[in-house]
């Protein structure tokens, strides 16, 4: 039973009437402003314990239960990855031989080239400077007979000359 401050002011208007007023105080200080139901009794108290402890354990495996399952997500997540990188790393060694390949060749047909180009070069040098070296003697030659023929008349005039004083 509920007791309202109307009910209250009413018990102690009467228990003052017939008991005094230090009776009165005393009664309605001992009754509770609440329904006597909502007091928790020790059995009510050891029950929420018990409920407590039981919820306790249950939070306690669920968050054993959420470590296992991360502690499994990460290991799953490393081996993925390792997984990933092994393939990337594998990939880069196949494509980094395939560059290498492919840059052996490339140098292979460069020098190739080169050396092609160099020999057509020799050649083309060699061809010029025989016709260059021809065309010295050619001129050498010319020079060389230009140069007999003066030198024959030279030497007729001076033999002549020579012969004139000579016979003078």
């Amino acid at each position: 039973m509920t007791f309202t401050d109307t009910k209250r002011f009413e018990i102690h208007r009467v228990l003052h009437n017939q008991m005094g007023a230090e009776v009165a105080d005393a009664v309605i200080e001992a009754m509770p402003p609440f329904d006597w139901s909502q007091v928790a009794t020790k059995k009510d108290i050891e029950i929420l314990d018990l409920k407590m402890d039981v919820l306790r354990a249950e939070l306690r495996l669920e968050i054993s239960e959420s470590k296992l399952e991360m502690k499994q997500g990460f290991a799953d997540f490393k081996l993925e990855i390792h997984h990933d990188f092994s393939e990337f790393k594998e990939e880069m060694h196949h494509d980094f031989a395939e560059f290498t390949t492919e840059m052996r060749q490339e140098f292979a047909e460069f020098k190739t080239e080169m050396r092609q180009e160099f020999a057509e070069f020799k050649t083309e040098m060699r061809r010029e400077f025989s016709a260059f070296t021809a065309a010295v003697f050619d001129r050498l030659d010319s020079r060389r007979s230009q140069t007999v023929t003066v030198l024959a008349s030279i030497l007729s005039a001076l033999a002549v000359t020579g012969l004139t004083r000579l016979l003078w």
